[in-house]
């Protein structure tokens, strides 16, 4: 996620060398996109529906946002020795288990700027490649 204001270009696929170059302030609802000399203000929702209109079943998975919790499943018997109200010597055995998280993972971030390093033409600061 984007803490401070950032500058992204989006290279033109066409010869044409029409760039997006996008501006991005995490403050705002919007984005400022410009070709050329020509901006549009776009708000961030309606980007983000958009690219999930147009992405195939298998890229939607990859932007919707998941959480997984790496557990540790515990097992334990407590035996007990009743000394009254029970017959007297005679063992209570009782078993407890409790999950233990490990590691909690929160997926469409990490995601994002994992698949944009790799395969994809955007141009991200620096600080996040």
């Amino acid at each position: 996620m984007l803490e401070d204001f950032e500058k992204c270009k989006l290279p033109d696929q066409s010869n044409a060398r029409n760039d997006l170059d996008i501006d991005i302030d995490p403050k705002k609802d919007t984005i400022d996109v410009r070709v050329g000399d020509k901006k549009a203000v776009i708000k961030k929702k309606d980007l983000f529906s958009l690219a999930f209109v147009i992405a195939d079943p298998d890229e939607q998975a990859d932007m919707v946002p998941i959480k997984q919790t790496k557990i540790r499943k515990y097992k334990r018997q407590y035996r007990i020795k009743a000394a009254k109200d029970i017959k007297k010597g005679e063992d209570i055995i009782f078993s407890t288990e409790f999950d233990v998280p490990l590691e909690v993972y929160n997926g469409l971030a990490k995601d994002i700027f994992e698949r944009s390093k790799k395969n994809s033409k955007l141009i991200l600061p620096q600080k996040y490649v």
